[in-house]
């Protein structure tokens, strides 16, 4: 029996899945399409299927309830983790007293490999040949725990370029750069 014709003995048109139910129920029926058909509506197969989908909505509901209350633990447990990366990052930042020389400007480039770092290291010294009578002072160093950079870079395998420059101002204030490249 076709899907038309049960719709059009029934006046009830199941989903395709229930219907596969209801096909194989017929193929079982020891009758034809018409008996299948009478017996189906004095039986209250609509009610049932109807029954059938509240119940499976229920259990859908449920599920989403779960998975609404998973979600939510899972974001209260992403939020408990920011908020404890974020003060281990503000426990590492770098105290107001860095020591710098009046006057004196710093820009420092860090990178993640040594060749990055060193590939600034040339064209910054090339550039304190171009401002004669400033002074500067260009190095490339691993990023340990003692030195000017921020703690956030030490001992993981950072790499920096430090240009310290001065254009002969003693009395202007110090000045402080970082560039991640």
């Amino acid at each position: 029996m076709m899907l038309s014709e049960f719709v059009e003995r029934t006046g009830f048109e199941p989903l395709p899945f229930e219907y596969e139910k209801i096909e194989a129920a017929y193929y079982d029926f020891d009758g034809d399409k018409d008996a299948f058909c009478k017996a189906f509506v004095e039986g209250d197969g609509e009610r049932k299927i109807y029954q059938a989908r509240a119940a499976e909505i229920d259990r859908l509901n449920g599920k989403i309830l779960e998975m609404d209350k998973t979600a939510k633990k899972d974001g209260e447990e992403y939020e408990r983790r920011v908020a404890g990366l974020e003060a281990q990052l503000k426990a590492q930042q770098p105290e107001e007293t860095v020591t710098m020389g009046n006057g004196c400007s710093y820009i420092i480039y860090i990178t993640t490999n040594p060749d990055k770092a060193y590939a600034l290291h040339r064209p910054m010294m090339d550039m304190a040949a171009t401002h004669p009578g400033w002074h500067w002072h260009v190095s490339t160093v691993e990023v340990l725990k003692d030195c000017r950079i921020p703690g956030i870079y030490h001992d993981r395998n950072y790499w920096a370029t430090l240009v310290e420059h001065n254009n002969g101002d003693w009395k202007k204030a110090p000045t402080y750069e970082i560039h991640c490249i």
